[in-house]
């Protein structure tokens, strides 16, 4: 969804997009963060309601109060209640409008705590996430990365996360662009899981396509789903400049890729798992090794948004003896980008289904395409000391691919 910049929020069509809902609350059944609070206040309906009693007064910022403010920071943009609504209410627009004003309205201390938000300065500067990759690698090799546990719930997700370094051979974007296909990373994913850019060139190159990779950008949804819309259009407008001469942008992070995909003149953005979908007729003249496993495949509510979990199904169809389960009446895990960070205790209540469901069923591989899905399930599982292995599609093929082609050569 393309949304307003900072000086063109438009009160009026806000009031019309909310005046649409008939409060009739069928979305209520679906919302994750009613689901556990039980708290009108956390429904969409809530939400809609909290949204017109701000736009209405003559100046909404003094009606701010910090528990509206949270009330409307704690949704989830899972989307479950605009697909469940029979007004067709615009919901997605109403948050992230609604998102927009809350940033732009916010405290001193609140601009402060923004400002020194760790999840921030990651995706704005690579060569933070460079350090902080090179400096978790070289913990893991040590007895001090439990200790990370203790400077609060930063430390404890980074402590739970198995840090790898890039792979070698892989061939980074250059000043000439020779290939028609960008591989685009994205901060959360170059931090958080740096083989898997280099694992999909190479898943890539063994159904002769070629392609680069850029590590070092953010297309600017973390900022956008702040409200920041100046620094994600900013970051947004960088990425297009570095892109520019390639055909096709393949993202690997379904989140980034729903984003990039909603933004002007993205035609030729595509999410990684609707690309390698696209080529199923090559990967089928592959052989993958079996995997004789359950593994949880995990459809992130950016993904559900925007393709069919069919064509993910049928490409991990291809890996022999491999059993996919996928959770049955769970929309969402709670992650939300930053909000397992910034809200702690509804993530893990909202997560609860999703753990016991993976403990229940004794699973110990769990598959998605969003990398904050992924770290949110693993978290979770590392506080109960649950061992899960957690694989992006494109990595779990990759991985199978490198197991038979070394079995074939013996």
């Amino acid at each position: 969804m393309k949304i307003a910049s900072d000086t063109d929020i438009d009160r009026q069509q806000l009031l019309q997009y909310t005046s649409q809902c008939v409060m009739c609350g069928l979305c209520s059944v679906t919302c994750p963060t009613y689901q556990v609070m039980l708290d009108e206040n956390f429904s969409p309906r809530g939400r809609i309601n909290i949204v017109q009693q701000l736009m209405q007064k003559q100046n909404p910022s003094v009606g701010i109060s910090a528990a509206n403010r949270y009330f409307l920071s704690t949704c989830l943009h899972c989307m479950t209640c605009q697909q469940q609504c029979p007004s067709e209410v615009n919901y997605a627009a109403i948050i992230q409008t609604a998102r927009q004003y809350l940033y732009q309205h916010r405290s001193p201390r609140q601009r402060l705590l923004d400002n020194l938000s760790p999840a921030i300065w990651m995706a704005r500067w690579s060569i933070l996430r460079h350090f902080l990759r090179t400096s978790m690698v070289w913990l893991q090799a040590t007895a001090l990365k439990p200790q990370l546990q203790y400077f609060g719930r930063y430390g404890k997700l980074v402590a739970n996360w198995q840090f790898t370094p890039p792979l070698k051979d892989t061939h980074l974007i250059a000043t000439i662009k020779k290939n028609k296909v960008l591989i685009f990373a994205g901060c959360g994913q170059s931090l958080f899981a740096a083989q898997l850019a280099g694992q999909y060139q190479k898943l890539l190159q063994a159904i002769a396509i070629a392609a680069e990779i850029d590590q070092n950008l953010c297309c600017g949804a973390l900022f956008a789903r702040r409200g920041n819309t100046a620094l994600a259009q900013r970051h947004w407008r960088q990425l297009e400049r570095n892109s520019m001469h390639y055909e096709t942008i393949t993202v690997l992070n379904s989140h980034c890729a729903r984003y990039c995909q909603g933004q002007k003149k993205a035609e030729h953005y595509t999410d990684s798992v609707q690309f390698l979908s696209h080529y199923y007729p090559r990967f089928r003249m592959l052989t993958f090794a079996p995997l004789p496993q359950t593994a949880l495949l995990h459809i992130s509510c950016s993904m559900r948004q925007s393709q069919s979990s069919d064509d993910l199904k049928q490409l991990l169809g291809l890996i022999p003896q491999l059993q996919l389960k996928t959770l049955p009446n769970i929309f969402c895990c709670g992650a939300s980008g930053e909000n397992m960070l910034q809200f702690p205790q509804l993530t893990a209540a909202i997560s609860k289904p999703v753990v016991d469901y993976i403990q229940d069923n004794n699973i110990r591989i769990v598959i998605s395409s969003d990398i904050g899905c992924a770290l949110n399930i693993q978290n979770q599982l590392q506080e109960k000391r649950y061992a899960v292995d957690v694989f992006h599609p494109a990595a779990l093929l990759y991985r199978q691919l490198q197991i038979r082609n070394k079995d074939g050569e013996q």
